[in-house]
């Protein structure tokens, strides 16, 4: 008789390494925060997000996705503290929408609340599944409420309206937002915001915390993005300082000692006889200037400076800027209101579907526009770059036909690659002077989509179906095909398919995989546990009887959750 028993690995976890120096001198402010510590209720196998055990040296490796992102710093930075994680496969997606289930755990994560018990009361409003007591330890909290709890969906992506209200709800408990008033939402489509959610989307755009597009719109319905929520977090925790297990502390450089163990001597506080704080730190710290990666020797005097510091008050995260400002906390500058605006993007911001070979862009404004200087200035403050491929894209041509930028390139778009653009500020103006402010990369973001083979086999059927709650037991998955399949070559290892437990952070090894004519059949040998899965299946181990291979199934395209069965 075989014991039944799980092939498993931990993956995703996050171990930060702990040396034994704290930091001298600190403000009392500092070194007085409280640890927060709270009940122990982790649902059956989950694992502490950071345990302070390490003592070995361990370089901190940012995700595979994130490197070169424009949301490198603040994924790395939630990344470090235990609110975020990736998937196995070593990625965050960040341009992956994030469900409300998601976004209020990574919240009351960030708040130092994962270790506290929810109230049975709440605990009986709240839908089973991965994230129910975190969801209704929010309701506890005041972050979300009975009423928006009734037509509560957790498997939903979460809108940017949505999250505006539970960051403000958390920052207003946490007296936050004290010094931040209400006033009234200033963009152009405030119309499209529910009345109940329009302070706090005034209160975030007023705090920094949450931004808007080209064009003075807020888009409060658009679905929210892993790397986006975590900017937001990221604002949050260096405005606000919301996690009690963790301390924050800016200041300008004095001097970097790279010795081992490193030091960063700074000045806290406005005043030229302010003391100098002396913080040690952590061999697998974040490290980003400007908000990108860099090495702790390459941050200079006289920088500004924010640093996250672990319960050893050693710094985990670095960001230093080498303009006086650290921390991505800055808030978007005021634009000239007669200034021209963008009235729409081709391809769209956020498009997923663009179809590959394209090779011209537009900005359409809302007046007729002028170079500045001249065509050529503007096509010199213009990038575009492949962000999957990391590499710019040439640009051929740049032409102005009445409210229209036209961008030519030299070679039109690759299939299944994520694009930004960036276009500088004062390059461009309308009829009276008014110069256009720019667009950042990452208010301009697409991708295409692959050019897939027509006659590779395609998916009939999930079971469970994506993005389905499977009440009961489940010890099958299967993949039904349009047409029969085989392997290509070879059977291959069962770990060749990734079952990701999102819920507990770890991986479940298949006991089988088969093919059954048309259908992929991946057994386990026992049922799955309650939790938010994630299946990955790679291409090139399937093909049709002619020869043509599937093309596989992305760790983000095939995802449900198992749900404890409701009691008689």
């Amino acid at each position: 008789m075989r014991t039944k028993s799980w092939k498993c690995f931990i993956g995703g976890l996050l171990t930060v390494a702990v040396l034994t120096f704290a930091v001298t001198a600190a403000p009392a402010d500092v070194l007085a925060r409280s640890n927060g510590k709270g009940n122990n209720n982790k649902p059956l196998g989950q694992v502490k997000k950071i345990e302070y055990t390490q003592t070995k040296k361990m370089p901190f490796r940012m995700m595979g996705d994130v490197v070169n992102h424009w949301a490198a710093e603040p994924v790395s930075a939630m990344q470090k503290q235990g609110i975020i994680a990736g998937f196995p496969d070593g990625k965050f997606y960040p341009q992956k929408e994030v469900s409300k289930n998601e976004a209020l755990v990574m919240l009351m994560r960030a708040l130092g609340c994962e270790d506290q018990a929810p109230s049975r009361s709440s605990l009986k409003l709240v839908t089973k599944s991965w994230a129910g007591d975190m969801v209704a330890l929010a309701l506890d909290k005041g972050i979300i409420t009975r009423e928006e709890l009734k037509d509560f969906d957790g498997t939903e992506a979460a809108q940017r309206y949505e999250v505006a209200m539970w960051l403000a709800r958390a920052l207003l408990n946490n007296d936050g937002l004290e010094n931040v008033l209400s006033g009234e939402v200033q963009f152009s489509d405030a119309g499209q915001i529910p009345g109940y959610a329009e302070k706090y989307v005034a209160q975030m755009s007023q705090a920094g915390i949450m931004k808007g597009y080209p064009g003075n719109v807020f888009k409060p319905r658009n679905k929210v993005q892993r790397a986006e929520i975590a900017a937001m977090l990221f604002r949050c925790q260096y405005m606000f300082s919301l996690n009690p297990k963790f301390n924050y502390i800016k200041g300008i450089v004095d001097e970097v000692m790279p010795s081992d163990p490193a030091y960063i001597s700074l000045k806290v506080g406005d005043d030229d006889n302010s003391p100098l704080v002396l913080v040690q730190v952590a061999d697998d710290a974040a490290i980003f200037i400007d908000g990108k990666a860099a090495d702790l020797e390459d941050i200079e005097k006289d920088y500004a400076v924010s640093m996250v510091l672990n319960p050893a008050r050693n710094a985990i995260v670095v960001s230093a800027g080498s303009d006086g400002a650290a921390g991505n906390d800055d808030a978007d500058e005021e634009e000239d209101e007669d200034a021209p605006e963008v009235d729409e993007l081709n391809p769209e911001n956020d498009a997923e579907n663009v179809p590959a070979g394209l090779d011209t862009l537009v900005v359409t404004f809302d007046e007729k526009i002028y170079p500045v200087k001249s065509l050529n200035d503007i096509k010199e403050g213009i990038e575009v770059e492949n962000i999957t491929d990391d590499r710019s894209i040439d640009i051929w041509d740049i032409d102005i036909d009445g409210r229209k930028l036209i961008i030519e390139l030299k070679k039109e778009l690759d299939e299944d690659c994520r694009f930004a653009v960036d276009v500088a500020a004062n390059i461009i103006k309308d009829g009276q002077g008014n110069k256009f402010a720019g667009i950042d990369s990452e208010d301009w973001e697409f991708a295409t989509f692959e050019d897939e083979d027509e006659d590779a086999p395609e998916i009939d059927e999930l079971n469970p179906e994506d993005g389905e709650e499977f009440e009961g037991d489940l010890e099958e998955i299967t993949v039904q095909f349009d047409e029969k399949v085989r392997w290509v070559g070879k059977k291959p290892n069962e770990n060749a398919v990734i079952v990701f437990n999102r819920a507990r952070y770890f991986v479940i090894i298949p006991d089988d995989i088969d093919i059954d004519e048309d259908e992929l059949i991946i057994q386990f040998d026992r049922e799955l546990p309650v939790g938010e899965y994630n299946i990955s299946i790679p291409s090139g181990i399937i093909e049709d009887l002619s020869g043509n291979e599937f093309s596989g199934i992305g760790v983000t395209d095939w995802t449900f959750e198992v749900v404890a069965e409701e009691d008689d």
